[in-house]
């Protein structure tokens, strides 16, 4: 029997998360390497820094209870048998 247990959604939410923070190293970069610090280029990038840290503290409070070990999928011999 295979069981995917829940810490696997955790996997997804991280490379979701890194692939963000990717693109804001990658929007902080342009600023500087274009020399564009108006006020909306640094407006937006303070926005996006403070949603990051919003989403990041959000994620932590409310998941910290949760049972990372309790199965989501479990893979059987008899997982494909639709008969009651």
């Amino acid at each position: 029997m295979i069981i995917v247990p829940l810490y696997f959604a955790l996997f997804a939410y991280l490379l979701f998360l890194v692939g963000f923070v990717v693109l804001f190293l990658l929007n902080v970069y342009h600023i500087v390497s274009t020399g564009t610090f108006s006020f909306w280029s640094l407006a937006v990038t303070f926005f996006t820094l403070i949603s990051i840290t919003l989403v990041l503290y959000l994620t932590w409070f409310l998941l910290q209870d949760v049972n990372w070990q309790a199965p989501i999928i479990e893979f059987g011999a008899n997982f494909f048998n639709f008969e009651k």
